[in-house]
């Protein structure tokens, strides 16, 4: 089997002044179910900020502090595992288009429902995904 390889992704949505940012993580190797995971989102405050989680309802169970400027951190956790494709959603105000570019992701937990430890296979995440 592959060595376990996990990477996050940010996905933008702009809607003018509004950013909506996706957490998403992809897989790939030797990796079941994710239980949970913990990380944060880094961001220019001065281009930025903060409004809101975007309630997701799939069953994971989620924590967001978006109480710091320029950091968002956030939890998710489900018994059956944690949808990859939404594990958190947040909206920012846009004051500044090119700030997204400057969006950093990272995971600080990672674990699979059989409670593996799979934080040592978490990389940074690379650049900003913008859709329409």
């Amino acid at each position: 089997q592959a060595a376990p390889s996990i990477t996050p992704r940010a996905i933008a949505r702009v809607d003018g002044e509004t950013v909506v940012m996706t957490v998403a993580i992809d897989t790939a190797g030797a990796v079941g179910p994710v239980g949970s995971t913990t990380g944060r989102l880094v961001y220019d405050s001065t281009a930025m900020q903060f409004e809101s989680e975007t309630m997701v309802s799939d069953g994971t169970l989620r924590a967001v502090n978006g109480t710091v400027a320029g950091v968002v951190r956030f939890a998710a956790a489900a018994a059956s595992g944690i949808n990859l494709r939404r594990v958190a959603e947040f909206r920012f105000h846009l004051s500044r288009p090119d700030a997204i570019g400057a969006v950093s992701l990272s995971l600080e937990e990672v674990h699979e429902t059989s409670r593996v430890n799979l934080t040592a296979a978490a990389r940074r995440s690379s650049a900003v995904e913008i859709r329409p």
